[in-house]
C-alpha cells in the first residue's frame, strides 16, 4: 500500500497529450497553454512502471489492493472532464470525478473501491474482465479535458492504493477498525438482520489507521450488524 505525496519531486510520473506536467510545492501540476483558437485539448498524468518505484503497476489482487484514490485541485478554471483510468493487459476501466469538482482553488479528495466494477462505478469491460485486469495493472492515468482558451493549471497529489478496512470486536463489544485513511469521516451504519435497512448511527473522523468504537446501545442479548461506509468524494 502506498500514498504518493510527491514530497521529493515527480517520482517518475509523467505527462501525456497536451498537458505539460511539472512539480511544484509537493504536488504535480499539469498545464494547458493559452489557445488562440478553441480546441478540445486533452492531457494525462501518467503512472507507468517507472512511477513511484513501480508501486502502481502489477498484481493488485496479490497485493491486497482494493482501494484507489487521489487529491485534485483546479487552479484557474474547472476542467471539462476529469477521469481516473487504470489499465489491465487488454482492458481499461475509468471513473469520472468531473461532477464532484465544483470550485477552483479547492482540493477535492477521491477514493473508489476495486472490489468489483459495480462497487466502484467503473466503466469498461465485463465484471469478469475487471477481476482479471486487476491481476496485471499496467498503468494508472488521471485524464483531463481542458475548458476554454485561457491557460489553466491542475494539481494532483496524494495518489494512493490501499486495502479495505478490517474490523474486530472484543468481549466488551468494542469494535476496532484497522487500515483506515487518516482525516476521512466514515459513517458507521447498523442493521438488525441481513437484508434489512442500514441505518446511519454515528460518524467517525479517523485520525490514524486504527479506530475503536463502542455501541452504547448494544448488548449480548441482541443481534446487530455493522458496516463502515467511506465517502467516494470528500
Amino acid at each position: 500500500w502506498i500514498t504518493e505525496t510527491f514530497s521529493a519531486g515527480m517520482s517518475g510520473w509523467t505527462g501525456a497529450g497536451l498537458l505539460t506536467v511539472t512539480y511544484s510545492n509537493g504536488a504535480l501540476v499539469g498545464r494547458f497553454a493559452n489557445q488562440g483558437v478553441p480546441m478540445p485539448d486533452t492531457g494525462v498524468f501518467v503512472a507507468s512502471n517507472a512511477a513511484s518505484g513501480g508501486a502502481f503497476v502489477g498484481n493488485y489482487v496479490e497485493g491486497d489492493i482494493w482501494l484507489i484514490g487521489f487529491s485534485f485541485m483546479a487552479a484557474d478554471v474547472l476542467p471539462s472532464s476529469c477521469t481516473i483510468r487504470w489499465y489491465g493487459t487488454t482492458n481499461s476501466y475509468f471513473r469520472s470525478v468531473t461532477a464532484f469538482i465544483a470550485q477552483t482553488g479547492v482540493w477535492y479528495h477521491f477514493a473508489f473501491p476495486l472490489t468489483s466494477k459495480a462497487a466502484g462505478g467503473w466503466v469498461g469491460g465485463s465484471e469478469e474482465a475487471f477481476a482479471s485486469a486487476l491481476t496485471n495493472v499496467t498503468a494508472v492515468h488521471v485524464e483531463l479535458l481542458r475548458s476554454g482558451t485561457l491557460a489553466q493549471r491542475y494539481y494532483l497529489d496524494d495518489v494512493f492504493l490501499d486495502r479495505l478496512p478490517a474490523a474486530s470486536i472484543n468481549a466488551d463489544l468494542v469494535i476496532t477498525w484497522s487500515y483506515l485513511r487518516s482525516n476521512v469521516v466514515y459513517s458507521i451504519q447498523a442493521a438488525g438482520m441481513p437484508g434489512s435497512e442500514w441505518i446511519p448511527i454515528v460518524s467517525i473522523d479517523a485520525t490514524n489507521r486504527l479506530h475503536s468504537w463502542l455501541d452504547d446501545e448494544a448488548t449480548n442479548f441482541m443481534q446487530r450488524f455493522y458496516r463502515l461506509v467511506m465517502p467516494q468524494a470528500f
